[in-house]
């Protein structure tokens, strides 16, 4: 009895450990606002499954019994499996990366958590300290984001959105959303003293501050539609608590009202001029064209999977894959659809999907139609207006660690509150004695558990303190980052792609460094090495082919540099960073002509592209068609001097290698008379006269200058002497 004690106290700090596992960054790690938290998440697990799992072969009462959460849970994390090992990149769908760290890894230890949580946990006492806990850990996080306002500690992400320790204001606002819920929940239950009380009503008032200065849209909109749901359920059907009743009542048109006088007032300075207010008020179709159009590509690449999906983090390959010119101004390498049905119909298909959904109608089934004491009216309708704003909000985005583990607590809660007797050997094993456990088991499990933490979490966070130390400034010089990242590669971890990645980096870095060529040509062997290893392991990746491709150009290998291009270009035939690049490598290997198809191909794709009507018109002016180039600009922009009005010097460069000096005088001027306060705007014009061998004209301009800026006199008086000195300054 000593010994399963023992095991029910580890197991116990483990589940009170999680609600502060948000509050850990390492940056000792890469990505250090994810990998801290889910390593730390993920030994922790593994700790209390072990312990958890000697404690159940003693101890029937700890056994999972049968339940429709449980079992859907399983049943979506077989499907996914499935979809992951069978779909576009399993490694990556298994392992994740360090940026995103989810993958079939994730969901397991999730799937883990739902089971002890769900079965140690067994009284509404024990829930209760355990949701407090996390309450007072939403506390510490609240006041963590008041001090982020008051510039105590920096807004990670930058701007004014409040992050928290989360690292994204997206991240802590669905935080508090579920925090706001729980707290409602042990507020309305308490029927004790009103000291609770009011730490719950302050609870909430500081949550949601806290959720109204991450500025996150679809969590507040979502915790509205929440509210309402749980507002009307209660109205519904709390008879049996009439005060509660006649509040929801009051709630909901508390609700209505306030929506429509935002309605209303939407154009109030009192809202425009609040980032929170203002971002809701701007909510239009027309803004969220972006996003609309990713998920079109999706849809196409669910199309093209519809069964099992691509398997999880492979909806890079579906955005190459499909993607939509008209997003050239947008993130280049999206690898989430920012749309949680999509995102799983991505992942695992109709079927991964459908597992999806049925955890949730599992979870309403045994909320409203599993009877028992454990669960009010009031916790019922709460959890379900919960669920409901969560829902909203992953509309528009995707999961992360801490909201996984939220939505699993909820799971594990209400699979605790409804599950039947543990039986006593249907399920799980039956009844051992204790001399078995001891001889056999026990050592075997504890050597799994070991080589769990050392193949799950050892080697990646080795891996990761490597990348971390090859990124640093050392004493021994650039050798030292070189070893550092070689030590990184041997752990062998899910986090070779980006440590590959940030060796190709490194690589284009040293390009315009003053260092040893050897190390250059080190850096620059072991980069292509392991990303041709890259390339091998996911052969459809066409950011991997590009970065090989770039890194070869920047090498002046453009043989090689084409042949990667090409193959990023047949894997994502319609982006135009992608052609651009292949159109420069074309251009600086004098193949002119190949170059002005390539550019007048991403012209094509979409005609707000500027950049690449721009290049189209360099490639022409570089081949000597110069009236090709004019055709090219005055169709575009109306004009042959299309960097007239701003600082875009790529026609002004091309001009003047040319010899089409009265255009460069041209564009130069017009840039003067547009900003005449401007001081490095007059002094090109200056520049522009010298140039052209019209030095007196260059000196006129100059003494122009003295006498309009002050400061410039000196600077002025030496550049005068210096042309009359014949020299060029």
């Amino acid at each position: 009895m000593q010994f399963a004690k023992i095991l029910r106290n580890i197991v116990l700090v483990g589940i009170f450990a999680i609600p502060f596992i948000p509050f850990i960054v390492s940056t000792e790690l890469f990505f250090p606002f994810i990998t801290g938290k889910n390593f730390a998440f993920r030994i922790i697990i593994e700790i209390i499954f072990a312990s958890w799992l000697l404690l159940a072969i003693r101890d029937v009462s700890y056994r999972p019994s049968f339940s429709w959460i449980l079992t859907t849970v399983a049943v979506f994390v077989g499907i996914i499996a499935l979809a992951d090992i069978f779909g576009a990149y399993p490694e990556k769908s298994i392992w994740s990366n360090f940026e995103r760290m989810e993958g079939l890894v994730t969901l397991v230890h999730l799937l883990m958590y739902l089971m002890v949580a769900g079965t140690v946990l067994q009284t509404g006492k024990m829930w209760t300290r355990f949701l407090n806990t996390s309450i007072v850990a939403s506390l510490i996080m609240a006041f963590y984001g008041f001090s982020q306002l008051a510039g105590v500690f920096v807004i990670n992400q930058g701007g004014v959105r409040l992050d928290g320790r989360l690292g994204n204001a997206t991240y802590l606002a669905i935080y508090m959303v579920f925090h706001i819920f729980i707290t409602a929940m042990l507020l309305l239950r308490w029927r004790g003293g009103n000291l609770l009380r009011y730490f719950y009503g302050i609870a909430i008032f500081l949550q949601l501050t806290i959720l109204y200065f991450t500025a996150t849209r679809g969590a507040i909109l979502g915790l509205f539609g929440g509210a309402f749901v749980s507002a009307a359920l209660i109205a519904l059907f709390g008879g049996e608590y009439p005060k509660f009743r006649k509040g929801s009542v009051a709630v909901l048109v508390g609700l209505l009202l306030i929506v429509v006088a935002f309605i209303g007032f939407k154009d109030a300075s009192l809202i425009q001029k609040s980032s929170s207010l203002s971002r809701i008020s701007s909510i239009s179709l027309e803004e969220g064209s972006t996003r609309f159009t990713i998920w079109g590509m999706a849809y196409q690449g669910f199309k093209e999977h519809p069964i099992l999906g691509w398997g999880q983090g492979n909806f890079n390959i579906v955005f190459n894959k499909y993607y939509d010119p008209s997003l050239y101004a947008q993130e280049q390498w999206f690898d989430r659809v920012h749309n949680i049905v999509l995102d799983w119909l991505i992942a695992g298909g109709i079927l991964g999907f459908l597992a999806y959904l049925s955890m949730y109608l599992a979870l309403l089934y045994c909320l409203w139609f599993k009877r028992t004491a454990n669960l009010s009216v009031i916790d019922r309708s709460l959890i379900t207006g919960l669920m409901a704003a969560y829902v909203f909000h992953n509309i528009f985005v995707f999961d992360n660690l801490i909201s996984y583990i939220l939505f699993f607590t909820f799971l594990a809660y209400v699979y605790s509150a409804t599950r039947g007797p543990s039986p006593e050997g249907s399920f799980m094993l039956k009844e051992i004695d204790r001399g078995t456990v001891e001889r056999l088991l026990t050592p075997l499990i504890i050597i799994v558990f070991i080589f769990s933490v050392y193949a799950v979490n050892a080697k990646g966070i080795l891996a990761g303190v490597n990348l971390i130390n090859s990124l640093g400034q050392h004493e021994a010089g650039l050798q030292t980052n070189l070893a550092f990242s070689k030590k990184a590669l041997a752990y062998d971890s899910f986090g070779q792609q980006e440590i590959r990645e940030q060796l190709i980096s490194m690589s284009n870095r040293l390009v315009s460094l003053d260092v040893d060529l050897g190390l250059k040509q080190e850096y620059f062997d072991l980069a292509t090495t392991e990303m041709e290893k890259q390339i091998m392991e996911a052969p459809n990746d066409a950011r991997t082919e590009f970065f090989v491709a770039a890194l070869y150009a920047n090498y002046n290998n453009r043989s090689i540099a084409e042949i990667h291009f090409n193959r990023a270009r047949e894997l994502s035939p319609n982006k135009q960073s992608i052609l651009l690049e292949l159109g420069r490598n074309k251009l600086n290997s004098s193949k002119y002509g190949e170059a002005i198809k390539i550019f007048k191909e991403a012209s094509e794709l979409d005609a707000g592209y500027e950049h690449g009507h721009v290049m189209y018109a360099i490639s022409a002016l570089l081949s000597g068609n110069v009236k090709l180039a004019d055709e090219i600009l005055l169709e575009r922009f109306g004009t042959v001097l299309y960097s007239t009005g701003d600082t875009d010097d790529r026609l002004l460069g091309i001009y003047l290698q040319i010899g089409l000096r009265d255009r460069v005088l041209d564009i130069v001027k017009a840039r003067a008379q547009v900003k005449p306060n401007d001081l490095d705007a007059q002094l090109q014009l200056v520049a522009a006269y010298v140039e052209m061998n019209n030095i007196s004209q260059g000196i006129l301009e100059v003494e122009r200058l003295i006498i309009q800026f002050e400061e410039f006199k000196e600077q002025g008086e030496a550049i005068i002497r210096e042309l009359r000195a014949g020299k060029r300054p």
